[in-house]
């Protein structure tokens, strides 16, 4: 059983057009470089030269909400992989860095991928299931 540990907020109300183009397009690019492995390879290389400035909680927030909304029209899955790795590719568009995590939490066992900013996980809820341990960060 996979839990959406993101609070349901997929509208995209007070987000620019801008960030709803770059969401489309980042989460677009998410979903095609995890179906096909050689451009996953070369779309996380490409992450890894990273801007110099972090972004805030808040423009990360932004960057998960334009994904969440981008998901709206793309009729396959958009799970907390696609997500994580939509957003590290839409804050490296626009110059900006934060953290994706893939890891997993044990008792009940389960994955999965979220962002950090500073550490800090963005817009995941809060609970006594949280205890993820993050095994891979880019």
């Amino acid at each position: 059983m996979t839990v959406n540990m993101l609070p349901p907020d997929s509208s995209g109300s007070g987000l620019s057009l801008g960030y709803k183009v770059l969401g489309f397009l980042s989460l677009l690019l998410a979903v095609t470089s995890l179906r096909v492995l050689s451009l996953a390879t070369l779309v996380t290389t490409l992450i890894k030269v990273k801007p110099d400035r972090a972004a805030s909680s808040r423009q990360a927030e932004d960057y998960i909400r334009a994904i969440q909304w981008a998901g709206n029209f793309y009729f396959g899955r958009v799970a907390c992989l696609e997500r994580a790795v939509g957003v590290a590719i839409l804050a490296a568009m626009v110059r900006r860095r934060v953290t994706s995590c893939i890891g997993a939490r044990f008792r009940p066992n389960e994955f999965h991928a979220w962002t950090e900013v500073d550490g800090t996980p963005v817009m995941e809820i809060e609970s006594a299931d949280w205890p993820y341990q993050a095994a891979v960060r880019f």
